[in-house]
C-alpha cells in the first residue's frame, strides 16, 4: 500500500493514506484507475412509499449502487438524475455502497495532450523528450466530494 504525491515537481511514493471525500489525486492516488467503494449505513424506521438516492458532487466514469448486498443499478444512468431505491430498502439498518469508477486515462494517458474525450495513438508520440514536472500531467480529478442524499416520502 502506498500513495503518490507531487513534491517539488516530481512524483514521489509516500505512505498510504485513508481515502476521504474529494479528489483522489489530492488523497494520494492520482493514477488510480479502478473503483473505490464508499459505504454508508441508513436507518429506516418505517418504509416510505418512495425513496430517491441522489448525488451531486462527484467526478467518475460511472457509479454503481448496491443496497443491502443487492445490485441496484447505475446512479444517474438511463438519463435520470436521482434513482428510486425503495424496493431495495428494508426497515431497520441498511447498507448502501456507491462504487465510484475511475478512468484508465490517469493511468495510461495521454498525459501531455490536453484534448479530452479522445485518445489517438499519435497523442502518445506527442510526449515531451524529457519528463516534465508533475504539475504538467493532464489528469482527471476523479472522486466523490460529498455523501449521497436519500430523499424519502413521509409515510
Amino acid at each position: 500500500n502506498f500513495a503518490v504525491e507531487s513534491h517539488e515537481g516530481k512524483w514521489i511514493i509516500t505512505k498510504a493514506k485513508k481515502m476521504t471525500y474529494g479528489s483522489w489525486r489530492e488523497s494520494g492516488y492520482p493514477f488510480y484507475s479502478q473503483a473505490v467503494n464508499y459505504k454508508y449505513r441508513v436507518r429506516i424506521e418505517k418504509m416510505p412509499k418512495k425513496a430517491m438516492l441522489d448525488l451531486e458532487n462527484y467526478e467518475a466514469s460511472a457509479i454503481s449502487l448496491t443496497i443491502n448486498g443487492q445490485y441496484a443499478g447505475l446512479l444517474h444512468g438511463e438519463g435520470k438524475r436521482a434513482k428510486d431505491v425503495v424496493s431495495y430498502l428494508r426497515e431497520g439498518e441498511n447498507t448502501v455502497t456507491l462504487r465510484v469508477c475511475g478512468s484508465l486515462k490517469n493511468l495510461f494517458g495521454p498525459h501531455f495532450v490536453k484534448d479530452r474525450g479522445t485518445a489517438w495513438p499519435a497523442m502518445w508520440k506527442a510526449s515531451p523528450k524529457y519528463l516534465p514536472g508533475a504539475e504538467k500531467f493532464d489528469l482527471l480529478e476523479l472522486g466523490l466530494w460529498e455523501e449521497p442524499v436519500l430523499l424519502v416520502d413521509k409515510v
